[in-house]
């Protein structure tokens, strides 16, 4: 949905010999300018914030959908692969805003992998220590 705004503008140019620049005028009065602009920026901000608010609920409803994805139909592998390319397509977004995007992208890499790997060493400390209680320890190459 494209919303065309149309500004008029009034002005005049007018070069004089010493300064060689055009000086703009305007032929509208003082007050004029100033209500011109007060509706201006009210039919904006009015606008912009519907925007955000419309963007925020489509953003809130998408995570949902995704976050039951495997409630519903029972495919959490499914899920799960959704939401790494959603990831990875964000990633992306993020590195082709330049410079700051792609060290934005590279931090959140680095956090990502520092978890995974802090993640997999509490698992494995777990799973030793289920070991141990059971009495399996000497199967899965324990002293």
């Amino acid at each position: 949905m494209d919303t065309e705004y149309r500004i008029p503008i009034n002005i005049e140019l007018i070069a004089t010999e010493s300064k060689g620049t055009p000086s703009p005028t305007s032929k509208a009065t003082p007050a004029q300018t100033q209500k011109k602009l007060a509706n201006e920026a009210s039919n904006e901000a009015s606008g912009s914030v519907s925007k955000v608010v419309a963007i925020q609920v489509g953003k809130r409803a998408l995570q949902y959908g995704i976050q039951n994805y495997g409630n519903l139909t029972g495919d959490y592998v499914g899920q799960a692969n959704i939401s790494a390319g959603l990831q990875v397509a964000g990633l992306v977004a993020m590195a082709l805003q330049g410079p700051v995007g792609i060290a934005a992208a590279a931090v959140s890499l680095g956090t990502q992998a520092l978890s995974y790997g802090i993640d997999m060493n509490k698992r494995n400390r777990e799973a030793q220590f289920l070991r141990e209680r059971t009495g399996m320890i000497g199967i899965s190459g324990g002293r």
